[in-house]
């Protein structure tokens, strides 16, 4: 997927590749001079911050809460020194200290939530398994450690919490089977578990069950009453649009593109979604058309108004390019128009 096809599609699906987690402080851990540290604190003060956690740590190593205090600790300390222009190998390595605490915390959090689950088996609590399984994952690649294994329970864990997912969204279909919000979450959950099947098996045929989410999503369309909001029947059938493209069915992406473009004419993710499938598709010029007559409708002071600007531009530089003679090269500026709507289920 392209950079500009995964911003599209986080802002659109809001999912992840995997799994879309908030990786508390880690994210901040390598980021030295960008974190910035408080002006407030000196060296002194960080040193006496880290040997007080230290204590607390060695006083009970197997509460979290200290072990995640240490880790946090040392990292905003590993971001002070760096900003004040320590030697680089003396702030990574605290910085690589911080990240051994935090694989040491979300080892512990992942024992918690494996314990709250055994204890009552749902969705919730096997999806916070695998978000803290994510989590130490992607701690363990900024140390540069094997995290494969880590990575492979998370996405056990995954297709655990979302079979849970299936079955209570089903119990809750039985109960209401006309609901087309209950619908919606079975076409995602149900195209979800396909998804991370694919991850641990790459010959898993997902067509079966992206076509089955596309069935829910227009069984919930013909549900939705005039009391549902045009956004929200207009994303039903972009989300029906999107499984469509990725099990090769172009005509009925391009018919449901565009039924949710009637809904919302004036909607931004709308006209972009697309203008991504029109690219996907090598529709250069209809899909420049598109953006242009959209972005006629909009106010210079829009909050998309510059994403749109940029995304013309875009699109212009690839029907630019393809006019071009074989030898010129042609640097696209980035838009925000995605060159792949490839996408991953909401889970």
């Amino acid at each position: 997927m392209s950079i500009m096809g995964m911003r599209e599609w986080l802002h659109n699906n809001r999912v992840a590749m995997l799994v879309v987690f908030v990786l508390l402080l880690v994210g901040l851990l390598m980021s030295y001079g960008n974190f910035g540290s408080s002006a407030t604190y000196t060296a002194s003060d960080y040193e006496k911050m880290v040997a007080s956690a230290r204590e607390a740590y060695e006083a009970d190593p197997t509460d979290p809460a200290n072990v995640q205090a240490l880790a946090a600790i040392l990292g905003e300390y590993a971001a002070f020194l760096s900003s004040d222009g320590a030697p680089k190998e003396e702030f990574e390595a605290i910085d690589n200290e911080a990240l051994e605490y935090y694989d040491e915390y979300y080892g512990l959090m992942v024992l918690e939530a494996t314990e709250t689950y055994n204890a009552n088996k749902t969705y919730a609590n096997a999806y916070i398994v695998a978000s803290y399984l994510a989590q130490r994952a992607q701690a363990q690649a900024l140390m540069d450690t094997d995290s494969t294994g880590v990575s492979l329970k998370s996405t056990e864990w995954m297709i655990t919490a979302l079979n849970h997912r299936v079955t209570e969204l089903g119990l809750e279909l039985a109960n209401d089977a006309n609901n087309p919000t209950i619908l919606a979450d079975l076409a995602d959950a149900k195209a979800a578990l396909a998804y991370y099947h694919r991850e641990l098996n790459d010959k898993f045929d997902l067509t079966p069950d992206y076509q089955a989410a596309i069935d829910l999503y227009m069984q919930a369309l013909e549900n939705c009453g005039d009391d549902v909001a045009a956004v929200t029947k207009s994303n039903y059938y972009q989300k029906a649009a999107a499984y469509a493209f990725n099990i090769d069915k172009k005509d009925l992406a391009e018919q449901y593109y565009k039924a949710a473009l009637e809904l919302t004419p004036n909607d931004y993710n709308t006209n972009v979604g697309l203008a991504s499938f029109l690219l996907n598709s090598e529709r250069y010029d209809e899909a420049l058309t598109l953006l242009q007559n959209y972005r006629a409708t909009m106010a210079n002071d829009d909050t998309n108004a510059a994403n749109v600007d940029n995304s013309i531009k875009y699109v212009q530089s690839m029907i630019d390019a393809a006019k071009a003679p074989a030898d010129t090269e042609t640097n696209a500026e980035d838009g925000d128009t995605t060159a792949d709507t490839e996408v991953t289920p909401a889970n």
